[in-house]
């Protein structure tokens, strides 16, 4: 179990649609607030990511920064 509430992350990986590189900054805070910024192409993934979030955590400041570079010909 993890028990700090502070911290960074980012992770890069490549799939036949492109590469995705996700980063993700956490802060001390009373209550759970996640903030979730996606480009639009994925946007219909954010209720399912802000549900995941919530499922592990329950308190912090979560900050999720998603970038997503196509590959050629996608």
């Amino acid at each position: 179990m993890i028990r700090s509430m502070t911290g960074f992350g980012t992770a890069t990986t490549s799939t036949p649609l492109g590469e995705i590189t996700v980063e993700v900054k956490s802060l001390n805070n009373r209550f759970l607030d996640t903030t979730v910024k996606l480009p639009r192409e994925l946007s219909a993934a954010e209720p399912r990511i802000r549900e995941e979030v919530r499922r592990r955590l329950r308190r912090g400041k979560v900050e999720l920064y998603v970038r997503w570079t196509p590959a050629p010909g996608s």
